[in-house]
């Protein structure tokens, strides 16, 4: 049962491959925290559908550009808060998810109550290496979530390699959204024009205000403009700024 008023109290802790994990719960919420520092998952347990961190609602507008999503590909689970949303949202799309920590995976199974449900029964979650399916699979994915990506940790040789991946296990209509760690801001500005070149200036981007993350959306999708604006329309973001190298850039509202 959810902890009463604010107290807050630790329900678990252990360790993964870099370092540890707590579970902590506060009223309704559960918290899923990395190396006493990082919150990486805050999940309501009364509604699980409903996001709490900004990078997650962010993440989530990917759904917005491919809303007929049949396949969606989760590389990292956290808390499941994605897991959550998309169950909620589409509810008969299969959910692949491919998580590196058993740890993690067992935390949120039972401490996030993430699982197959009838109403959603499409759901596989592995333990494995995500760059591994991102190099080595051939499966194509309407949807891709992506979290977290370091920029200064490339995995591939450089970023344009990257994203190129990246919109090659997407289908003709798909959309990626990447959880970036930001860095110097020439890394930065680099991934950016990246992005922009390989997706044909479909992008939008999130730099999170007081954290070190931004989120990016990349789409393949014809219908990319007229869903961004039917999101500024319906106050969901306010666009900052629009430049052809960059691409356009968000916040919340």
């Amino acid at each position: 049962m959810p902890t009463q008023g604010n107290k807050e109290r630790s329900l678990f802790k252990g360790h993964y491959s870099s370092g540890t994990v707590e579970v902590f719960e506060k009223g309704n919420h559960r918290t899923l925290m990395f190396d006493g520092l990082f919150r990486q998952s805050v999940v309501d347990m009364q509604q699980k559908h409903h996001m709490v961190l900004d990078y997650i609602k962010a993440m989530s507008l990917a759904s917005v550009f491919s809303a007929t999503a049949k396949q969606s590909l989760l590389l990292g689970l956290g808390g499941g808060s994605l897991v959550h949303y998309l169950q909620y949202h589409l509810p008969l799309a299969q959910l692949h998810v491919i998580e590196k920590e058993q740890t993690i995976i067992d935390c949120a199974k039972h401490y996030f109550e993430i699982e197959a449900k009838a109403e959603a029964p499409l759901l596989n979650i592995k333990q494995g290496d995500g760059w591994a399916a991102l190099q080595e699979g051939k499966q194509t994915f309407d949807l891709i979530f992506l979290d977290i990506l370091s920029l200064d940790q490339m995995p591939f040789d450089c970023f344009e390699v990257f994203y190129q991946r990246c919109y090659q296990h997407l289908t003709s209509t798909g959309t990626i959204a990447i959880n970036h760690i930001l860095s110097e801001p020439p890394l930065v500005e680099k991934a950016l024009q990246a992005a922009q070149r390989v997706f044909n200036q479909h992008t939008l981007t999130f730099p999170l205000k007081g954290h070190f993350n931004m989120v990016m959306l990349a789409t393949k999708s014809a219908h990319f403009q007229a869903n961004v604006d039917q999101l500024v329309a319906k106050k969901v973001l306010n666009l900052t700024h629009n430049s052809e190298a960059y691409g356009l850039i968000a916040e919340l509202t």
